[in-house]
């Protein structure tokens, strides 16, 4: 079995206004399409939700299984971020190709 590697990926949230989501719970959640149970140096990597929180100044940061579709959604304001992970160590996710972050509600994105 090959064993996925990950991404480390970084950076603000900002509302559409351009504000930093500050001191708020992320719920990631991958889409278990692209990302299937593997194991990554020792590691059980799944397609199952954690919960990430923005620091002060609305930063984050979190490693990632590189090719898996992600979304960020956070619960309290019905702001959800969705992107694929690059195949790259690390990123901004300012930085990432065709990211989508907008305001929007959301049952289940998957």
């Amino acid at each position: 079995m090959a064993t996925p590697t990950v991404c480390n990926v970084y950076g603000t949230l900002r509302f559409p206004t351009g504000a930093p989501v500050i001191d708020n719970d992320i719920e990631v959640l991958v889409d278990p399409k692209t990302a299937l149970p593997r194991v990554n140096q020792g590691s059980i990597l799944t397609g199952k939700a954690v919960v990430l929180h923005t620091d002060e100044d609305g930063y984050f940061e979190t490693p990632l299984m590189r090719g898996a579709l992600v979304t960020l959604h956070i619960k309290q304001s019905n702001f959800q971020c969705q992107f694929m992970v690059p195949d790259v160590a690390e990123i901004a996710i300012e930085e990432i190709p065709g990211v989508d972050c907008v305001m929007r509600t959301v049952e289940n994105p998957f």
